[in-house]
């Protein structure tokens, strides 16, 4: 899914994502659906003229001893594929948030492409998050 840098998407932080359009990519885990909503921050002061090619999760394992409840977390996804400098943003749940964040630094993704270059993004990755 495509839209501007100032809609609210799943997690309703309008704006949050800088960059001339957020993308959204859905993740199954352990906990269930996992959304992740991306966008290129250089975009927002620069034109492009291809639009990104979202991240592939290759690995996404969260300990199997976690009950799912609503997290929110702000991290940047390298050239690499590693999720970079996770911070919660929101939580019901104190206990899964220091869960996730340890298992975090294991997940890996193909990265985000621009053509045919790999492009850092800032990410919003929510867990038990109703899309409806």
């Amino acid at each position: 899914m495509v839209a501007t840098s100032h809609s609210g998407g799943a997690f309703n932080f309008y704006g949050a994502l800088k960059g001339d359009k957020v993308y959204t990519i859905y993740i199954d885990t352990t906990l269930g659906t996992a959304v992740m909503q991306f966008a290129d921050p250089k975009s927002a002061t620069q034109s492009y003229p291809e639009e990104l090619t979202a991240p592939q999760a290759l690995r996404a394992e969260l300990p199997s001893d976690i009950t799912a409840s609503r997290l929110v977390i702000a991290c940047t996804l390298d050239r690499t594929g590693l999720l970079k400098t996770p911070r919660v943003l929101q939580t019901n749940s104190p206990e899964l948030s220091e869960k996730v964040l340890a298992a975090l630094p294991s997940w890996k993704f193909r990265p985000v492409f621009r053509g045919n270059q790999p492009v850092e993004v800032n990410a919003i990755l929510g867990f038990d998050i109703d899309t409806q």
